[in-house]
């Protein structure tokens, strides 16, 4: 009997001394690495960290980066608020292909890395199968552009969009795309022509929210800047594979329509001032100015183009807002309000909108590209 009784009090602090909410909230500050190798410690530990509610409290706390490192021939996963490498998953990118290659991410997780020409690779960092998209079937030998990835929420499944531009007769460019489905057949197929040319030079010019692809327009000569305007957007619906028929105002613009304002914003004077990004699920518009500083406004109707400019940022010098080139750009809103930019040269900043500070989390200038990584490394 006593051998019983000593057995049971050895197993006592497995199964958990601490009350299960307070054990909680202590795991939830660790890293997911070590939650990973704490897993190990005992079943009640295993399982509540493997728990899905868990694993998403854990990533509002813990924000991961995806970027590819510098010979952009793997991908890293980074713990925003530390700059720790957490995983690194090799990336079979030929030597031509490594210079213009972008990545994007979407959830539940998965990274798509696309180079310009040839094969896109999309990958589950948890488990880290690569999985190459198949040489293009489609006719034609037009300028090919980067890929970008998204989930179709109605269905769980993730599409790659692919664009190319190519020549007519009368030496007009047009852009075709082409969506591919990864957990599908997995064959290109053509899709409808987007109704404008649309852009995908910088991170900012593009974004997939709740199953929807933006872009904002782009103009292939300065003739047509008059009549477009800088912040117009177009849209592509993943789950049917059709494009809205026309372009959506953004924020400035449709102000400037509804209060009768004459003034005209230039496109080839303030296109670059111009981004777009995902936060809480919504669609946002960044307005950046000269003078440092910057709106973010939310699409609150996208039937009647209606937004909400719910956050007036003002940087420091530091921030350096006049490079237009690469002006920061929103990744997150963390569980504490603040907002996390990334910085030229891949620096991590979070600005608090009560205080109006900054305060720097990390600094990534190692990734020529990155982005939010839209998942947990937990996983059952």
């Amino acid at each position: 009997m006593g051998g019983n009784k000593d057995e049971g009090q050895e197993k006592a602090p497995l199964a958990g001394v601490l009350p299960e909410d307070i054990l909680r909230e202590i795991l939830l500050r660790l890293p997911a690495d070590a939650l990973c190798r704490l897993r190990l410690v005992c079943q009640p530990w295993r399982s509540l960290t493997s728990d899905p509610g868990f694993a998403k409290a854990h990533a509002a706390r813990h924000p991961l980066i995806a970027g590819l490192d510098r010979t952009r021939c793997a991908v890293h996963i980074v713990d925003m608020m530390s700059g720790r490498v957490l995983r690194r998953i090799p990336v079979p990118l030929g030597a031509s292909q490594r210079h213009c290659t972008d990545l994007t991410t979407a959830q539940p997780g998965l990274v798509c890395v696309s180079p310009n020409r040839g094969p896109s690779f999309a990958f589950d960092p948890v488990d880290a199968v690569v999985t190459a998209t198949p040489t293009r079937n489609a006719a034609g030998s037009g300028i090919e552009c980067r890929s970008i990835l998204g989930l179709v929420p109605s269905t769980g499944h993730h599409k790659v969009l692919r664009f190319q531009l190519e020549s007519t007769n009368a030496g007009l460019l047009v852009q075709r795309c082409l969506v591919l489905t990864l957990n599908g057949d997995r064959r290109w197929r053509a899709g409808p022509r987007p109704p404008v040319i649309v852009d995908w030079h910088r991170s900012g010019d593009r974004v997939v929210v709740d199953g929807v692809a933006y872009f904002l327009r782009r103009l292939l000569n300065l003739r047509d800047s008059a009549n477009v305007d800088p912040d117009s957007i177009a849209s592509f619906d993943l789950a049917t594979e059709k494009w809205r028929p026309t372009t959506m105002a953004g924020p400035a613009s449709s102000i400037l329509a509804r209060s009768g304002d004459t003034t005209k914003l230039s496109q080839h004077k303030h296109r670059l001032q111009f981004q777009l990004a995902q936060l809480e699920g919504c669609l946002v518009t960044v307005h950046h100015y000269r003078d440092c500083s910057m709106n973010l406004w939310f699409l609150v109707d996208a039937d009647k183009g209606i937004w909400d400019k719910k956050y007036s940022v003002q940087c420091e010098t530091r921030c350096d807002m006049s490079h237009v080139c690469d002006p920061p750009h929103p990744l997150v809103i963390l569980g504490d309000g603040r907002i996390v930019f990334r910085l030229k040269g891949g620096v991590i900043r979070a600005y608090d909108a009560s205080t109006t500070m900054w305060a720097d989390l990390a600094n990534l200038q190692g990734y020529p590209v990155l982005g939010l990584h839209q998942g947990s490394l937990l996983c059952s």
